[in-house]
């Protein structure tokens, strides 16, 4: 079942079992990252054997590179809990040119998560399967990817709106 974890001022965070699911709606900040980072914690606390993580970017949602300490603290996420990643997916929505900056953006980040599964997706049933998939992903997808899909699909054809400030 898909649970909604927190909401942050540019998106929001879910699981669905052991996958992580963290939904970038708008340009990130340094405190959506600390969300982000506590709830991927709370996570890896939870699953000792393992996460897998889907990260969705819309693509209106990289309309400029990120500014450096927000960059910064991105990448601590990928090495932080790395050993705790068995599979790692981005999945990018959106059309044209802005999308093609946020997929080529992401495929860069894909770099730094050396040594963890990582691929970069435009279709959200491709990202699935291939994590129910995942050698070692050591998640429990592959029991139910169509269900995981559904519920999915309903959560970024609308999702939630953050809280007021």
């Amino acid at each position: 079942m898909l649970e909604i974890l927190a909401r942050h001022s540019n998106g929001l965070v879910a699981s669905w079992d052991n996958l992580f699911v963290n939904v970038w709606t708008g340009q990130g900040t340094l405190d959506d990252v600390k969300q982000v980072r506590d709830q991927h914690k709370i996570m890896v606390d939870k699953h000792p054997d393992g996460i897998c993580v889907l990260t969705v970017i819309k693509s209106f949602s990289l309309t400029r590179p990120p500014e450096k300490k927000v960059l910064e603290a991105a990448s601590k996420l990928f090495t932080e809990f790395r050993e705790h990643v068995r599979a790692s997916a981005q999945l990018v929505q959106g059309e044209g040119v802005t999308k093609v900056v946020t997929y080529s953006f992401l495929s860069v980040m894909a770099v730094a998560s050396k040594g963890v599964p990582n691929k970069v997706f435009h279709c959200l049933e491709e990202a699935i399967t291939w994590l129910s998939t995942a050698e070692d992903a050591g998640n429990r997808l592959a029991d139910a990817p169509n269900d995981a899909i559904h519920a999915l699909q309903e959560l970024l054809q609308s999702p939630p709106a953050a809280p007021a400030e």
